[in-house]
């Protein structure tokens, strides 16, 4: 999965976790197999009040509460890495 927009990049030379800066994300291989070891966090609900390093899951992912949020859904208004302008940031997928 690209992080950002990159252009000419060769994702098998450029990639790390979700969470390293890098231009590609390894999500997890190809080859049929469940690789992703992380369990999913408590389900996000819509009517919880969320704090900054919060963890929830949602749909098969996980999400980390930048600051105070109320009804955001994380595979709505979610970052990667670093940066925390959205209220959620991306962590990886979770089974």
């Amino acid at each position: 999965m690209a992080a950002y927009y990159n252009s000419n990049v060769n994702p098998s030379s450029h990639s790390g976790v979700p969470t390293s800066g890098r231009q590609w994300s390894i999500l997890s291989p190809c080859n049929g197999t469940r690789e992703i070891s992380t369990p999913c966090a408590t389900a996000w609900n819509s009517s919880a009040i969320y704090i900054s390093g919060t963890s929830v899951s949602y749909n098969s992912r996980n999400y980390e509460c930048n600051y105070y949020s109320l009804a955001s859904n994380p595979a709505l208004g979610y970052v990667i890495s670093g940066n925390t302008s959205k209220p959620w940031r991306y962590t990886g997928p979770c089974y």
